[in-house]
């Protein structure tokens, strides 16, 4: 760690600073959401986008910032997910809405199988 700190090369950039540190385990594991389980157990970062984002709170306005493979999808998909599930069971909407997103790349994983 002193070997790091030493060096501001390796975290400092212009303004901001970054931390190529492990994440911090979330507190809820898989069982963030009533409706289902996660498929890893979460990250405290992904589960303070939840607490925002989930159908459990007013929905509010949330960025996420962070390295490429680091969650951010899962930070954004599930609380979709978590959304359409309380719809079905406080309206028994039928409909199945697939956002694009998960579209392209359902299909992009369907190409690389063939």
């Amino acid at each position: 760690m002193a070997r790091f700190v030493k060096d501001p090369a390796g975290w400092l950039k212009g303004p901001n600073f970054q931390l190529g540190l492990p994440f911090t385990p979330g507190a809820a594991g898989k069982q963030f959401y009533k409706s289902f389980e996660t498929q890893f157990p979460s990250h405290l970062d992904q589960e303070a986008a939840w607490q925002r984002l989930s159908s459990q709170h007013l929905a509010q306005s949330t960025l996420v910032a962070t390295r490429t493979g680091s969650g951010k999808t899962e930070c954004f998909m599930y609380p979709v997910l978590d959304h359409r599930a309380y719809e079905r069971d406080e309206t028994h909407v039928s409909e199945s809405v697939v956002p694009s997103y998960l579209r392209k790349k359902v299909s992009e994983a369907k190409g690389k199988k063939q």
